[in-house]
């Protein structure tokens, strides 16, 4: 087709805009009905295809590329020249010799020229399509069309492909236009004119618009310059509908004399001669008809011509011969109209036969039999003849009468009784006929052949039988459990029988297609799903347009997962009846199981093309339009169409499982997470799915609502619940467990969330997120407890992780981040150099600070801290992390005049544009000033940083910042300020105002109310005042008790110990000693894996083991426990510092030998040591320490 041609079609302006040409497309696609017009639809589907085609071509000239699409030059030039010269002239089109004599063109042999002339061709044809079967079967032969089918559709149209095929398997030519009844010169318009006579038999129906239509297109008709017979004979139908019954009469009768050899001349025309009130020249002219051979009748003649014979014995109530010749007409074509006579048939003989129920021939007897059959009325008749066993003959007819009636209405083991007397019968009469040909053998060759005829009935009768047999044996198989085991073996045994009865029918005729699909449809119930191929090749053997065997054929094919099977097979089916949405959606799932989305919805499109309305692929269509749109516009659009959508289905009252799946895709395509629109309504996902489970609980909806619990609605309970009854469904799904997963991590349950990794990992190995997970869970477990095990077990899954999907610089940090705590300095260096060599972001450049620190060398760390601070945050620490590590470097090395320089100069640079910087910098100056004793200083950063330091009135909106105000301000007294006793209790009654408005504020947060009065309550402890310091502290219990995980429970569980101590409460120490240590357990409680007690897992060797003793040490000696506080002690001299340590010696080890003396009444030593532990502190000085020693002192003085 030419540019101009094509773009005619589209109703638009020659243009490369390819959203123009579809827009244009889309408006005109409404407008053709493939259904209606075929032609015409597949006229515009190849303008359609060649315009984008034209429009992905690269930009030249037009004029020149115009020209080389309407004509080829050299040898393929001159081929589609010789092809539009027999095209356009209709007696060198109607002759195959001349299309013989165009394919054997040299060029077609040629290995240059060939492939450009053949597409030439079929490209040509395409746009001119209208030739004989004849001529479609010969270039079938040439080219491969059928054998070569996916290559074809590459090249040209779907609709084209489909429309050759048709006509390549239409044997026999009975979907040929008849143009040999042309009369008109060779070249005239005679495609045009076949296309106005297709809409006229498509559009012209019996409504009053039909009419209108009709009259144009008859006119359009006359004005070609060329005559068809058939014109006339619907002219003369035209007359009829309009009620011009004499001129439509006189048109009958005049193409009838000039016409009448032609069958479709001949049978329309009886059929408007019986209009007009002929039914005698009508059933003369049927009659003949008929009596003609059988080779010169074709199965639609026959079937008009018995219609016809019926209608006129329905008019004359001969209802007997009506009801026979209308079920002979049903051997060749079901239609609507039959079904419909013969039902009006039927239902006047069984009132008339039940008038006169009583006294009913064997003839009348068997026709009622059969009319209940025929009305559905099966379990009626069969009671009708249970209450009347006077009509019982032992014939041939009753008996197969009688079958048909038992297997419909339910009695199929009768049915198979009676089917076996009805051949007993069929078999007399086979071994009479044998007997009487064998008597006559000389008679002459149409004795033979009624002979044969004869035969030929009663085989066809014996299978019959066999046949509902068949079926009957095959209904009680399908009426037990399969999955009842007692019931298996009769099961199998009827199944067997069932088998055997089809056989035998096919193998007496094995043209018979109903017999074959009954077989198959067995096959199909016992799911032997190659055995079902197999019948429907056999089926399309016999008749390549039965449209169920391909159907079939495909479903089988998804059984048995082959997937480019069901999609060969979709095609096959279309080409036949492209109205079946089943193909469709079973051509879907295949493209979306392997997530070929672009081709699913290809498969749509093609569905909407042919007109398919079918609400199952609508809603599919909103799951596949969530994978391929890929921007704002193309997601609203999306968003529409599921709307509208859920809107008809809401509007028809669907079932709720379509209706819920439909606003279960809405959701995935409103995914809270997905940015293809940024602007889509928030949460809207959860609502949709929520409706969708209102609607209908399935699965699907629990783990979309379980995964949006988990990724976005920060509700682990929630999603824990939806995504456990997944798994208990039997939901086996690598994102589902990942997700629960996701669960216990949010649970902090460890165990748990690394099991359902491992999950995941068995489900796909290659699901890369589970094993960094594992990873990731196994280095928390050491980060907490520090136990080797885990650190073994952490290191293994990163370089797991690393060895399956490659390695990545993050591998680095986390094996290096495991090697410091581990102690392993040297590999912690050398790892995080590596991964600085790949990608210096900042968390690499933190990491190698720590290390750095951790080996002493602060000016070096300080250098990383401030790399990792300029550096790219991609994995690592925030900056105000950072700065606090600084100003640590600077603190334990006492560079003050340096670091108090830093932080001022970081302030400078900052200009108050971040925040939180800015706060960490007062930090560090207050803590930097007030270390080397300047409390002026200090106080002025604080008092900068907070507002203010006097502790009487509230200048926070924030507890949460009060909290911290109280903590740093009571610092200088407790810490840094030489403070008299006198001067730390005045602070700490300055510090009780705000706990006692903490405690009254009902309207703040109860975590940080519960932090202001324990940070009070710890004031007065270290003051030494522990009545007081027990009323804040037992308040701030109360209060943490509304908070449902409380940050500071194990530190306030050890200062409630203590103070109990002091005030010499051991029960109440002891209780509160109890929930310390399990504050101090918690850490352990996922260590069930490695089969050790807790005393074990707290006491042995790690390197944090220093730390873990104290706290024990601590608990036992607070609790009473001397012996074993002691015990605790002397395992804690014998163990390395700890991994974060670099004081020169260790303050805790101080507190306890302080402690112990006390125990052991050696007051001197005591101060020794807590003066010791105050001095080894790396921020001033311990508080608690200070307070034991002034406590201390106050004793030796008073002796």
């Amino acid at each position: 087709m030419s540019v101009q041609e094509m773009f005619a079609v589209l109703g638009i302006g020659v243009t490369r805009d390819e959203d123009e040409i579809r827009t244009a497309y889309r408006n005109l696609l409404v407008k053709t009905n493939p259904e209606d017009d075929p032609e015409g639809f597949k006229r515009l589907r190849g303008a359609y295809e060649e315009a984008l085609a034209y429009a992905r071509t690269p930009e030249q000239d037009d004029a020149v590329l115009e020209a080389e699409w309407m004509e080829e030059k050299g040898p393929a030039g001159e081929v589609l020249r010789q092809l539009a010269d027999i095209y356009v002239s209709l007696p060198r089109r109607l002759d195959l010799e001349e299309w013989k004599a165009l394919v054997k063109h040299p060029v077609f042999q040629s290995l240059d020229g060939s492939e450009a002339a053949k597409w030439g061709m079929f490209s040509y044809l395409a746009d001119h399509y209208r030739v004989t079967c004849k001529v479609w079967q010969l270039l079938d032969e040439v080219f491969f069309i059928g054998e070569n089918e996916q290559e074809f559709r590459e090249h040209l149209p779907d609709g084209f492909i489909d429309f050759i095929l048709y006509k390549v398997n239409d044997k026999t030519g009975n979907s040929d236009f008849a143009f040999e009844l042309f009369e008109g010169e060779p070249e005239a318009d005679y495609d045009g004119f076949v296309e106005t006579y297709t809409a006229l038999m498509n559009e012209a129906d019996e409504s009053p618009e039909g009419l209108v239509k009709a009259k144009q297109m008859l006119e359009k008709l006359e004005s070609f310059d060329v005559f068809h017979p058939w014109c006339e004979v619907e002219k003369a139908r035209y007359l009829l509908r309009t009620d011009e019954k004499e001129r439509a009469e006189s048109v009958a009768r005049e193409v009838l004399g000039k016409y009448g050899k032609d069958d479709k001349v001949l049978l329309t025309g009886a059929g408007i001669l019986l209009s007009c009130g002929y039914p005698e020249e009508a059933e003369h002219i049927y009659d003949g008809y008929l009596e003609r051979e059988k080779g010169k009748r074709s199965n639609f003649g026959n079937y008009t011509a018995l219609l016809g014979l019926g209608k006129i014995h329905m008019k004359r109530e001969d209802w007997e011969k009506a009801r026979e010749l209308l079920v002979d007409a049903r051997d060749y074509q079901v239609t609507e109209e039959l079904e419909k006579l013969l039902e009006e048939t039927n239902q006047a003989l069984t009132e008339k036969y039940l008038a006169k129920a009583d006294s009913l021939t064997e003839e009348e007897a068997k026709n009622l039999c059969l009319c209940f059959s025929s009305l559905n009325r099966a379990e009626e008749g069969w009671e009708f003849f249970e209450k009347h066993p006077e009509y019982e003959w032992n014939t041939l007819d009753w008996h197969r009468a009688m079958t048909f009636l038992a297997a419909n209405a339910g009695q199929f083991q009768i049915a198979i009784d009676r089917a076996g007397l009805w051949r007993g019968f069929v078999e007399a009469e086979i071994s009479e006929e044998n007997q009487k040909a064998a008597e006559n053998m000389d008679n002459d060759s149409e004795a033979a052949e009624e002979h044969e005829q004869e035969l030929d009935r009663l085989k066809r009768g014996m299978a019959r039988s066999w046949h509902l047999e068949a079926c009957s044996y095959g209904s009680l198989f399908r009426k037990l459990d399969e999955d009842d085991e007692e019931q298996k073996e009769e099961r199998e045994a009827l199944y067997a029988k069932a088998m055997e009865a089809h056989d035998k029918s096919i193998e007496l005729v094995e043209t018979e297609v109903e017999f074959r699909m009954r077989k198959m449809m067995l096959l199909r119930d016992k799911k032997e799903h190659q055995s079902v191929v197999d019948q429907c090749e056999k089926i399309l053997e016999l008749d390549s347009q039965f449209f169920w065997a391909c159907a079939y054929m495909q479903e089988a094919y998804e059984n048995l997962r082959m997937a480019q099977e069901v999609v060969d097979t979709f095609y096959r089916a279309k080409a036949i009846y492209a109205g079946n949405a089943e193909i469709y959606l079973r051509a879907l799932r295949v493209f979306k199981a392997f997530d070929q989305y672009e081709d699913a919805l290809n498969i749509i499109t093609q569905a909407e093309e042919a007109g398919v309305d079918n609400l199952k692929l609508m809603v599919e269509k909103i799951g596949i339009l969530d994978h391929v749109v890929d921007d704002e516009e193309g997601w609203q659009e999306a968003d529409d169409y599921a709307k509208a959508v859920i809107e008809r289905l809401e509007r028809e009252n669907v079932e709720p499982e379509m209706l819920a799946d439909a606003y279960l895709k809405r959701a995935y395509l409103n995914d809270t997470g997905d940015k293809k629109n940024k602007n889509k309504e928030l949460r809207l996902d959860k609502e949709l799915a929520e409706k969708s489970l209102e609607l209908s609980d399935t699965t699907a909806c629990r783990y979309y609502l379980g995964r949006y619990y988990i990724e976005h609605g920060n509700d682990a309970k929630k999603a824990y619940d939806h995504l456990k009854i997944c798994e208990e469904r039997g939901m086996d799904y690598e994102w589902m467990y990942f997700y629960i997963a996701q669960c216990h991590e949010k649970f902090r349950e460890w165990d748990k969330a690394i099991e359902y990794y491992k999950k995941v990992a068995e489900v796909n190995p290659e699901f890369r997120d589970c094993y960094w997970r594992i990873g990731w869970l196994y280095r928390t477990k050491f980060n907490r407890t520090l136990q080797q095990e885990y650190a073994d077990k952490a290191l293994y899954y990163i370089n797991l992780q690393g060895e399956k999907f490659g390695e990545i610089p993050d591998h680095n940090r986390r094996r290096s981040f495991i090697y410091l705590r581990m102690k392993e300095y040297d590999k912690a260096l050398e790892e995080i150099e590596k991964g600085l060599e790949k990608d210096p972001d900042c968390g690499m450049w933190f990491q190698k600070g720590q290390i750095m620190r951790a080996l002493g060398k602060y000016d070096e760390a300080i250098e990383c801290y401030e790399n990792s601070i300029k550096s790219e945050d991609r994995y690592g620490e925030d900056d105000e992390t950072c700065y606090d590590r600084i100003f640590k470097s600077f603190l334990r090395q006492k560079r003050y005049d340096e670091g108090i320089a830093y932080f001022k100069k970081v302030m400078e640079a900052e200009e108050k544009k971040n925040v939180d910087i800015w706060d960490k910098c007062m930090y560090a100056l207050s803590n930097l000033e007030g270390d080397r004793g300047n409390i002026e200083q200090a106080l002025y950063w604080l008092e900068k940083r907070y507002g203010s330091v006097d502790l009487h009135r509230r200048v926070n909106d924030s507890w949460e910042r009060e909290a911290d105000r109280i903590e740093d301000v009571m610092d200088i007294w407790l810490i840094f300020k030489d403070s008299t006793e006198e001067e730390i209790e005045q602070k700490c009654q300055e510090a009780a105002y705000l706990g006692y408005e903490a405690m009254e504020d009902l309207s703040g947060k109860a975590e940080d109310r519960a932090v202001v009065c324990q940070n009070v309550g710890e004031a007065f402890f270290a003051l030494g005042d522990f009545e007081t310091a027990r009323k804040f502290l037992e308040r701030a219990r109360e209060i943490s008790k509304m908070v449902d995980d409380y940050d500071y429970s194990r530190s306030l569980a050890e200062y409630l110990m203590k103070t109990y101590y002091w005030l010499k409460e051991p029960e109440l120490a002891e209780i509160a000693g109890n929930l310390y240590r399990k504050e101090v357990e918690k850490d352990f409680e996922e260590c069930s894996d490695l089969g050790l007690d807790m005393e074990t897992l707290l006491t042995r060797t790690s390197t944090q083991s220093k730390q873990l003793l104290y706290k024990l040490f601590c608990w036992a000696f607070y609790t009473g426990q001397n012996d074993r506080a002691h015990s605790y002690a002397k395992m804690m001299e014998e163990r390395e510092m700890c991994w974060w340590c670099d004081e020169e010696g260790c303050t805790e080890l101080w507190e306890i030998k302080g402690l112990e003396a006390m125990l052991n009444g050696d007051r001197e030593a005591a101060i020794t040591a807590f003066t010791r532990a105050d001095q080894f502190c790396w921020l001033g000085g311990v508080r608690e320490a200070r307070m034991i020693m002034r406590r201390l002192e106050k004793e030796r003085d008073r002796t």
